[in-house]
């Protein structure tokens, strides 16, 4: 197993970090575009990896893909409006959703240190994640405080 190409990553990293931006700035029609072409490059990965005989994606990447997705779909949701009310009249909770980490993440099972180039790898990566993160809490306080 291979990990996910560099630039593709960095390209389906920047499509949510724009999208992110242009919805603190209250563009919704460019946060939506940049949400949908971000899935869409994620998508892309990963029926590419399924079309390939020995899954080149390696389990981390797969992780991190499906849980961006899900977070941007929420993200979707809140724009377009459809997070209104459940059935019995209560708001449903604002709260943003977070997912657990994949078990192979964790320190004990696996080792970003290996060698100085996978280690800045890693490092880079959970860089851009924390950075999307961050941009992520922002907009949805900036969301929150609209509503």
């Amino acid at each position: 197993m291979t990990k996910l190409d560099s630039s593709l990553r960095k390209e389906i990293v920047n499509s949510f970090r724009i999208a992110i931006d242009s919805e603190i700035s209250d563009d919704v029609n460019k946060a939506y575009h940049f949400y949908v072409e971000g899935l869409y490059l994620a998508a892309e990965v990963l029926k590419k990896d399924l079309s390939c005989q020995d899954n080149q994606l390696t389990w981390r990447d797969k992780w991190n893909l499906i849980q961006s997705a899900k977070k941007t779909l929420s993200r979707l949701s809140v724009l377009l409006g459809e997070k209104e009310t459940s059935i019995d009249g209560k708001p449903e909770s604002e709260e943003p959703i977070l997912p657990s980490a994949p078990p192979e993440s964790q320190p004990e099972a696996q080792s970003p240190q290996q060698s100085p180039q996978t280690g800045n790898i890693a490092t880079d990566e959970s860089i851009m994640m924390t950075r999307y993160h961050r941009r992520l809490g922002l907009a949805s306080s900036a969301l929150e405080r609209q509503n």
